[in-house]
């Protein structure tokens, strides 16, 4: 039987507040990297806001922290504290007067049962990566009555989601680790399909934009990493994995995997960067090698110049090697011939996509540079690739959220295709310069007739999935 009643609302999911300094226990251990930016970053969500000292990160956290987290991962802290709760422990001392009521609420509610023989609640024991585990995979949907993982076990589930950051220490358990497996949780898929930052925006606990915005500051602060290393135990969270390691450029990208599937993993990595349309703008080859029988498979991308360049703009420790540099230069000086100081973002959208179409012609021997910036800058020509990547270059410099999309062309053979979305006002629009350049066909050099589409307008010629791409 499941003592733990079913979700109501995930609104307060993973709003962790902490504001309590009895919440942190002293701690000696190493603050694992990254933390610190993403603690950040769920702190601009509204999910993570420290205590009054700060993060604390290097604190240790216990079990009243844990019985706390887990009310709000499921969203019933607002029932919580709407009244008085009673419980049989006798431990219970602190002076706030609502830990009492997460306490008795947990026990009223079945959350929790206490520790010993049933009257202590032991609120100043540590919490360890187990239990916390525990909780946030219970705050997905998942359970223990349902066979989906167990209390000795959780890690199992954790790590095929993907929840289960190689730093996170299973020894000293600390806030820090806490922030690593949220930040985690956030884009991994609940019980229901979903994804856990999906389901909070869906409850309009913050926007795609925001979490967005978060995203890339998290990258950013915690600067660029040559290499990663994930722990993972099925293909969909090795193919989760691998993308927000390429997003992020990572040129050496270690998978351990289940021991004897070495093979099995690998050939599911060269399925999905044959095929998978969410990776189109980063790289054009790849090489990859596994250790038969040692549970190892390590990929290495080799990414296109502009996503390099792109790189570069996120982050100022990434080292863009002297090709990709004079790129760069090249898409500065096309900007600052285009943009002015004085436009807005729209014209400066607009301005970009005609001086792209009056740079380059459509090369129609489909040359491998011409996917790229050295296609554009060199001889002046593009296929689609070309002219997205570009077009999204671009606008990284001028600092305009935008993505390439790579689909389908409908009516036109049905090819892929490659294409914009870019935000304006906290709208995302759809564009597609490759179509608009008639290269002085009919007498014109260029058309807006795909600038600034909604979906519904874009649907009618252009095929995506929506599972990577943002709606508009």
């Amino acid at each position: 039987m499941n003592r733990f009643p079913a979700r109501r609302t995930l609104s307060l999911v993973l709003v962790l507040t902490l504001c309590l300094g009895l919440f942190a226990l002293p701690a000696a251990a190493t603050v694992p990297d990254g933390s610190e930016a993403q603690a950040e970053a769920l702190k601009s969500l509204g999910l993570f806001l420290g205590t009054g000292e700060g993060f604390q990160l290097d604190a240790a956290a216990n079990r009243l922290m844990g019985v706390i987290l887990l009310i709000r991962l499921t969203g019933q802290e607002e029932e919580a504290l709407s009244q008085s709760w009673t419980h049989p422990f006798t431990d219970v001392a602190t002076p706030w007067a609502a830990a009492n009521q997460y306490i008795g609420y947990a026990y009223q509610t079945g959350l929790t049962t206490g520790g010993g023989d049933g009257t202590v609640y032991l609120p100043d024991t540590r919490i360890d990566l187990q239990q916390y585990l525990v909780f946030v995979l219970r705050a997905m949907g998942y359970s223990e009555a349902d066979g989906d993982f167990t209390w000795e076990d959780p890690f199992s589930l954790a790590r095929e989601l993907g929840i289960l950051p190689a730093a996170a220490d299973r020894g000293e358990f600390l806030r820090a680790d806490v922030v690593l497996v949220s930040w985690a949780a956030l884009t991994a898929l609940c019980r229901d399909g979903r994804t856990l930052a999906g389901t909070l925006m869906d409850e309009g606990v913050f926007t795609q934009e925001a979490f967005d915005a978060a995203q890339a500051q998290a990258l950013k602060e915690t600067g660029w990493q040559a290499a990663r290393s994930y722990t993972v135990s099925s293909i969909d969270a090795l193919k989760a994995r691998y993308l927000e390691a390429v997003q992020a450029a990572t040129t050496t990208i270690t998978f351990t995997v289940p021991v004897g599937q070495e093979a099995a993993y690998g050939e599911a990595i060269d399925a999905f960067m044959e095929e998978d349309w969410a990776l189109c703008p980063y790289y054009n080859a790849w090489s990859r090698s596994i250790v038969p029988g040692g549970g190892k498979l390590v990929v290495e991308p080799d990414y296109l110049y502009s996503w390099q360049v792109i790189t570069f703009l996120r982050y100022a420790d990434y080292p863009l090697a002297d090709e990709a540099a004079a790129l760069e230069e090249d898409l500065e000086a096309f900007v600052a011939s285009a943009v002015t100081a004085e436009m807005t973002d729209r014209e400066k959208v607009l301005a970009v996509h005609d001086a792209l179409c009056l740079l380059v012609t459509y090369d129609q021997a489909g040359s491998e540079a011409s996917a790229d910036l050295d296609g554009v800058f060199g001889a002046h020509k593009a296929v689609c690739g070309g002219y997205a990547h570009t077009f999204e270059a671009a606008m990284a410099l001028l600092g305009i959220p935008c993505i390439s999309v790579l689909g389908k062309a409908v009516g036109r053979g049905d090819t892929f295709h490659a294409w914009n979305k870019v935000q304006l006002d906290g709208i995302w629009y759809n564009l597609d310069v490759t179509w608009d350049d008639y290269d002085d066909a009919y007498g014109i050099s260029f058309s807006h007739a795909y600038f600034l589409l909604d979906d519904d307008a874009f649907a009618a010629t252009h095929i995506w999935n929506s599972l990577y791409v943002p709606a508009s």
